[in-house]
């Protein structure tokens, strides 16, 4: 047996409390929501391993696909630099070394 198999065996059966927060926790994790309910999910997170490490996973997660996107956008950016350049002319379109 592996170690996540052994994890998966020792991982509690979801309670009442960590379904209700699992409804909410993406908009937790966007700042939305009433401060009761953020407060309830903050308790809820600091309490349940489980739920405190998949939410933990879930914001690592969105954190990556937010840089990725950030690395897109500077993409587009170099790419429309360039076009204007050499649409403007400072670049040859025959010139391999740029």
């Amino acid at each position: 047996m592996n170690v996540l198999q052994r994890w998966m065996m020792r991982r509690k059966m979801p309670t009442a409390e960590c379904v209700r927060v699992a409804e909410v926790v993406q908009q937790y994790l966007d700042g939305e929501g009433t401060a009761a309910e953020a407060l309830r999910v903050e308790r809820h997170l600091d309490e349940c391993t489980t739920c405190g490490l998949e939410a933990d996973a879930l914001q690592a997660l969105k954190e990556a696909v937010r840089r990725h996107g950030e690395r897109d956008a500077e993409a587009r950016e170099q790419l429309r630099e360039f076009a204007e350049r050499l649409a403007r002319g400072d670049i040859d379109p025959v010139d391999k070394t740029v």
